[in-house]
């Protein structure tokens, strides 16, 4: 079996005063792939939001292995969709903990964008709006 990367600890989270989660416990191997699934109101986007580090747990821990980034896309954003950006400056906007507001991305990070996007198999969508 392979070491936990995240490991979920009697976590308890909240949003306001409501408590959404309580007493959540697992581990996560390197590699694994997991659904998080549920009604609506369940606590998803809640237990996302607290691995990315967006919320505090009310009780309990996340504990992460050393050098483990997180972050996730709310399935709602406030982006605004008309905003024009290309593929390439969303996957880089990864890179925003490194970079911050001001710096630009090194040839090296450019190429890493790249490699990311050459692995995703593209789909051509048309605008249903144009």
């Amino acid at each position: 079996m392979r070491p936990a990367v995240l490991r979920l600890e009697a976590l308890c989270l909240q949003r306001g005063s409501r408590t959404v989660l309580s007493d959540l416990s697992g581990s996560f191997p390197a590699g694994s792939l997991t659904a998080v699934v549920g009604p609506n109101g369940a606590g998803k986007s809640t237990l996302l939001a607290a691995l990315a580090g967006d919320i505090r747990p009310a009780s309990g821990a996340i504990h992460l292995s050393p050098g483990l980034r997180t972050g996730y896309l709310p399935q709602i954003s406030t982006l605004d969709r008309h905003f024009p950006l290309q593929v390439h400056e969303v996957v880089a906007l990864g890179l925003w903990p490194l970079l911050g507001p001001w710096r630009r991305q090194t040839r090296a990070q450019h190429d890493q964008v790249q490699a990311a996007l050459a692995v995703i198999p593209v789909k051509q969508v048309r605008d249903a709006n144009p």
